[in-house]
């Protein structure tokens, strides 16, 4: 993960309104702490342990057979 740029939540809206992330690549970036970040894509790996995870032990039971919650991805 690496910083692009530090900016204020208002110049982050302006972004956004401007529509400079509407394009046809997909593009993996977040804004944390006034701090425009690129993202590395969740790999299937994690995607698969995150949500064995969610739904074997924050659900708290298991669920039936067949069936998952996934929570991001």
């Amino acid at each position: 993960m690496s910083t692009i740029a530090r900016l204020t939540l208002e110049q982050y809206d302006r972004i956004i309104e401007a529509g400079v992330f509407d394009s046809t690549e997909p593009q993996h970036v977040e804004f944390i702490h006034g701090e425009l970040r690129e993202m590395t894509p969740m790999g299937s790996a994690h995607l698969r342990a995150l949500n064995v995870l969610v739904n074997k032990w924050v659900m708290g039971h298991d669920l039936p057979k067949g069936v998952w919650v996934q929570v991001q991805g």
